[in-house]
C-alpha cells in the first residue's frame, strides 16, 4: 500500500498537480511489538490525525514511544541509559525509566527548565520529576535540568537534543535512537518526524561523552563532527557557528540530471538555507519544501519571519506545502535530504534554521547511507500527500490590500546575493542572517 500511495504521490509531482490527500502508512507500526532486535536506519513517523492510531496509555500504535520504551524495558541491571529531552508529558516513559533506575541501571538523565512567557521558570513535568526522584532516591547515574543549553555561559539557547543512548538493550549493543520528536503526546499524536536507530560504539561513545559534559552546565567549545565507525553517518551539535545542513547546500555547485532537494523544515526564520533552495531551483534541480505555513501563519506561533521564508519559496515557484493545514497534525522534522549524481545525503534531527537553534544544544544527525536517504525521500512524499500545495494566493501574495508582505517577489536582498555569491558558496555557513529587519529577529520563533 505504501509502495502504491509514493507511486501516485510522485505521478502528481511530476504532472505538475497537487497530491490527492491520502492517509500515510506507517512504516514503523508493524515492527514495534516485535520482541526481537530493534529496527535499524531511518524511521520516518507519522502522526495520529494523520493516519495512524496513538494510544498513550498502551502505546498501542505510538510510532515513537513504543520503540522507546521497548529499548528501556530490554537494558539490563546492570547497563546505562543515557536521554536528553527538551519536554516529556506520556506517563510510560517515566514508567520505564524508575523501573530500571531501581533495579540499579545508571541512567544519565539531561533535560531543560526554562522560563516562561512571564520570566517565571518553567518546572519540569510531573514524568521527569517522577524521574528525577527516583534518581535521587536510589543514587544510580544522575539527574540533570538546566536553565539554558547546559553548554554556554551566556544565558542562551536552551537543551533541544532528542537522543537516547543504550550501553545496551536485548542483544545490541551500543544503541543510539536518534529522534526529531519530544517525548511528549504531540510527538506521537500530532508530529510527522523520524527515528534514527543504530548500533555503533564510536558514535555511541562520543555522542555519551559529548552529554555528560552537559552536566556541568559550564561554556564549552564545540567538537568536530561525531562519525560512525564506518564514517558514513556523522552527528553535528550545538551550540556552534557551523550550519551543516547549509554548508551541504552550498556544495551542490552545479546540478547533475536526476538532482533532487526537499527542505522539510518546523522552523526556518533565516534567508540562507532559502537562498540555496531557490538557487538549485532555478539551476533546474527538483526541489520541494513542506512547511507549517497555518501553524505559524495564525495563533500564538505566528512568526513574521516564517511566514518570509515560506514565501519566498512560493514566489520562486518551489513546490511548497503545508502539513498544518489541519490542527491535527504539523510537520516536525528538520530535514534537507539531497541526491546530485553519486552524491546523496539525508540531514535530520533537532536542529532548526533559525538563530536560536544554533545557540542551543542541538544535533543534527547527517547520513550518506543510501537506505536512509531513500527512507527519508519516502517519508516526504507521504507527508506531501497528506498536505495541501501553497499558492500565491494563499500565502497573501495576491489581492494585498496595500503593499505585498514581506518575501513575495523572489528576488534577493543584497545581503542574500552577497551569501550566495561564488566567493561565498565554498565557505563555512553562520546561522545568522545580516538581512533580517530589528522586527524580524524579534518576532523569531524559539525551540519546539
Amino acid at each position: 500500500m505504501l509502495l502504491a500511495l509514493l507511486v501516485a504521490v510522485l505521478s502528481g509531482l511530476l504532472s505538475g498537480t497537487v497530491p490527492a490527500q491520502a492517509t500515510p502508512v506507517s512504516p514503523v507500526d508493524s515492527i514495534i511489538t516485535d520482541p526481537g532486535p530493534l529496527p535499524l536506519g531511518y524511521l520516518p513517523l507519522t502522526p495520529d490525525e494523520a493516519g495512524t492510531a496513538c494510544h498513550v496509555k498502551t502505546l498501542d500504535g505510538c510510532e515513537q514511544a513504543a520503540l522507546i520504551v521497548r529499548a528501556i524495558n530490554a537494558t539490563p541491571c546492570t547497563g546505562r541509559i543515557t536521554a536528553t529531552f527538551y519536554s516529556m508529558s506520556i506517563d510510560a516513559y517515566a514508567d520505564a525509566l524508575v523501573a530500571r533506575e531501581k533495579c540499579g541501571t545508571d541512567l544519565h538523565i539531561l533535560t531543560w527548565h526554562g522560563l516562561d512567557e512571564d520570566g517565571e521558570v518553567i518546572k519540569d513535568s510531573e514524568q521527569l520529576r517522577r524521574v528525577r526522584s527516583a534518581v535521587k532516591k536510589y543514587g544510580n547515574g544522575w539527574y540533570k535540568s538546566c536553565r539554558y543549553s547546559c553548554y554556554d555561559r551566556r544565558a542562551k539557547g536552551t537543551m533541544h537534543m532528542k537522543e537516547w543512548l543504550f550501553s545496551s538493550t536485548g542483544d545490541q549493543q551500543d544503541v543510539i535512537i536518534h529522534s526529531e520528536n519530544n517525548a511528549t503526546t504531540n510527538g506521537d499524536l500530532v508530529h510527522f518526524g523520524s527515528l534514527t536507530v543504530l548500533s555503533d560504539p564510536c558514535a555511541y561513545t562520543a555522542l555519551s561523552a559529548w552529554i555528560d559534559l552537559g552536566r556541568k552546565d559550564k561554556a564549552r567549545t564545540t567538537p568536530k563532527p561525531f562519525s560512525t565507525c564506518d564514517g558514513q553517518r556523522t552527528f553535528h551539535v550545538a551550540p556552534t557557528k557551523k550550519n551543516a545542513a547549509l554548508d551541504l547546500l552550498k556544495a551542490i555547485k552545479e546540478p547533475a540530471p536526476g538532482c533532487r532537494v526537499e527542505h522539510d523544515m518546523n522552523q526556518v526564520t533565516i534567508d540562507a538555507p532559502t537562498d540555496q533552495v531557490v538557487r538549485l531551483h532555478k539551476a533546474g534541480c527538483q526541489t520541494r519544501a513542506v512547511v507549517d505555513w497555518k501553524l505559524f501563519s495564525q495563533g500564538v506561533l505566528k512568526s513574521a519571519s516564517q511566514m518570509k521564508q515560506i514565501r519566498r519559496l512560493v514566489a520562486a515557484g518551489v513546490p511548497t506545502f503545508d502539513a498544518s493545514w489541519k490542527p491535527t497534525a504539523y510537520n516536525h522534522r528538520k530535514a534537507t535530504i539531497a541526491q546530485n549524481g553519486d552524491v546523496r545525503w539525508a540531514a535530520s534531527g533537532a536542529t532548526n534554521q533559525t538563530k536560536g537553534s544554533f545557540k542551543s544544544a542541538n544535533i543534527l544527525l547527517v547520513s550518506r547511507v543510501g537506505a536512509d536517504v531513500t527512507a527519508a525521500f519516502a517519508a516526504s512524499d507521504v507527508m506531501v500527500a497528506y498536505s495541501h500545495q501553497l499558492t500565491l494566493e494563499s500565502v497573501g501574495c495576491v489581492g494585498a490590500k496595500k503593499k505585498q508582505p514581506a518575501g513575495c517577489t523572489s528576488q534577493h536582498s543584497s545581503a542574500s546575493k552577497r551569501a550566495t555569491s561564488s566567493k561565498h558558496l565554498g565557505g563555512s555557513a553562520g546561522s545568522a542572517d545580516p538581512g533580517e529587519s530589528f522586527e524580524q529577529r524579534a518576532s523569531e520563533l524559539g525551540e519546539d
